[in-house]
This record gives structure tokens, C-alpha cells and sequence, in this order.
């Protein structure tokens, strides 16, 4: 699978989708029709770039035991996700690459481009969506 988003907007949203299991507010939720369950990296919504130190300690063990590298509280306050921004972009860098080997492998370039042009333009956009290193300092996303 390639991966869209970063663990902590999957890990903590599946948390309140076991809280509220196909009830207003689960970002799942099946009632809300397939394209809302398609659309998911599209509905879930970035952690609180306000954390207090605490809330952020609290947060952190909901993605403890994912094996992602974690930011410190400083580097959050800086860069706005618990996950490591070098992490993130590693591991989507290899991701892609495997992938990419895999369909060239199969269908050639034609094939390669044809899957993924599209999508590499939503991770672009969503890419400077999470890591705005030049927002202020309780700037609204």
C-alpha cells in the first residue's frame, strides 16, 4: 500500500472510529456512502497544531506503538505533526519506489505514468498542507 497520509492523522482517526462506530463523527462511517469511505486521507483532518505539553504526551501514546520515529514537543511546536517530517517523507519515498518498480516491472513506463501522475499531484498538495514550516504561530490550517 502506498501510503497517503502520516500514521498520526490514520492512527488517532481509527481511535475515534472505534468511539464512534458508524455514528455521526466517524471518519469511516458507512452510512455516510462509499465516496466518504474512499475519500478518506481527504476527511481526516491533521492533529491540533496547539497542543499543550501534556495533550501532546497523551497523544503520542496513541502512535507509540506504530514504530514511527516521533518529534519531541519543541520539534511539534515547530513543524505542527508528532511524526518526524525526515520519517514521513523517507518512508513515502520507499513506498513510492517499490511500487513504482513493481508496476514498471509489470506494464512498463506507460503503465507507471498512467497510475500515478494523478496521484503524485493530491500528495504534493497535501504534503504543504501538513508541513507548513512558514505558518505563524497559531495560524488556523
Amino acid at each position: 500500500m502506498i501510503r497517503t497520509f502520516p500514521e498520526e492523522v490514520y492512527v488517532v482517526s481509527h481511535h475515534v472510529h472505534h468511539l464512534k462506530s458508524d455514528n455521526p463523527g466517524d471518519p469511516y462511517n458507512s452510512h455516510a456512502g462509499i465516496m466518504y469511505c474512499m475519500l478518506s486521507d481527504v476527511n481526516h483532518q491533521p492533529i491540533a497544531k496547539d497542543l499543550t505539553e501534556t495533550e501532546y504526551k497523551k497523544l503520542t501514546t496513541f502512535v507509540n506503538h506504530t514504530g514511527t520515529v516521533l518529534n519531541s514537543y519543541e520539534q511539534y511546536q515547530k513543524w505542527g505533526s508528532i511524526v518526524s517530517p525526515l520519517y514521513a517523507v523517507g518512508i513515502w519515498m520507499l513506498n513510492w519506489a517499490f511500487w513504482i518498480g513493481i508496476f514498471f516491472l509489470v506494464g512498463g513506463a506507460g503503465l507507471v505514468c498512467a497510475l500515478f501522475t494523478e496521484h503524485c499531484s493530491g500528495m504534493f498538495r497535501q504534503g504543504l498542507q501538513l508541513y507548513r514550516p512558514w505558518r505563524r504561530q497559531g495560524e488556523a490550517c
